[in-house]
């Protein structure tokens, strides 16, 4: 099986939440994390430990993410672009816009 290299994006969003797990830092609950890269099993593992419940991207997250979102109740978003966005696991998180 060949694996696939990380993207910049990818690198430098594991190494900001590399840091602050090393600095033993406590975020709050209401932290959100937005990248424009996949979410990869890695990335959603590293935000949960870091005790962040939501995960947004501009593309499509793997099907181990939404496995492993859904499994730790977290809310994964994809495809957030402009007014529109897909939202994976934890609905609960998401309020619909009042018109």
């Amino acid at each position: 099986m060949r694996q696939r290299g990380f993207t910049f994006i990818e690198i430098l969003v594991v190494m900001a939440i590399s840091s602050v797990l090393l600095t033993g830092a406590v975020l709050s609950i209401q932290q959100i994390l937005v990248t424009t890269g996949r979410v990869s099993s890695e990335m959603i593992g590293k935000a949960a430990r870091m005790g962040i419940p939501v995960v947004v991207t501009q593309n499509s997250p793997t099907s181990l993410t939404i496995e492993l979102a859904s499994a730790w109740n977290m809310t994964l978003v994809g495809y957030a672009r402009g007014r529109h966005m897909h939202v994976y696991t934890g609905w609960n998180r998401v309020k619909e816009r009042e018109t």
